[in-house]
């Protein structure tokens, strides 16, 4: 673990921190999401690379048990 002392200016040749990713439902670049609603849920979210007419990248379907109950989230 890297200790940082207070009032020192970081050095990006001499000091590091270790990060990790952890896992993402959208694991690619994306730069524009439209969503889907059922009544007030969102039931899915379409997630494009360009703009609003990009290419989609993955799109997140959200389903509930009942109104506002988020059950499950699925990613194709």
């Amino acid at each position: 673990m890297a200790t940082i002392t207070i009032g020192r200016v970081l050095d990006a040749s001499t000091d590091s921190v270790s990060t990790k990713e952890l896992n993402q439902l959208v694991p690619v670049a994306f730069d524009h999401m439209d969503f889907t609603y059922s009544g007030s849920d969102i039931v899915g979210v379409v997630y494009k690379q360009g703009g609003a007419g990009g290419t989609v990248v993955a799109t997140l379907t959200l389903t509930y048990s009942s109104p506002g109950v988020l059950s499950s989230v699925t990613r194709s």
